[in-house]
């Protein structure tokens, strides 16, 4: 440890985690949920997401919804042109992110 930048310096290393949100044995929110986001974030389509992860657009749909109604608030919100389709909400955004930051684990102050 470099305690003059209080970050690690010694020889690289990787960390890695896997962290799955849920109730019980009900899982809904994860890995696969964060990449449905981003996908969704990226494409600006739930169907080009869907496509692009391999998953039926009626599967990507019944993931975002378990994982509304399970959290109690909206994820995803549609676009008023129907070309665009979705994108993120705030709480989608946030919630992304917060998890995305807990997966990363922070060896610096």
């Amino acid at each position: 440890m470099n305690n003059d930048e209080n970050c690690w310096s010694g020889p690289a290393f990787s960390v890695s985690l896997r962290l799955w949100i849920g109730s019980g044995k009900d899982t809904f929110f994860g890995p696969g949920r964060t990449e449905l986001l981003d996908a969704i974030e990226r494409h600006g389509s739930l169907r080009k997401a869907a496509l692009e992860l391999n998953i039926s657009y009626r599967g990507a749909w019944g993931r975002i919804k378990r994982t509304e109604d399970a959290l109690g608030f909206k994820l995803v919100e549609k676009v008023a042109s129907k070309k665009e389709g979705y994108r993120l909400t705030e709480a989608g955004k946030e919630l992304k992110e917060k998890y995305n930051g807990q997966r990363s684990p922070e060896f610096c102050d």
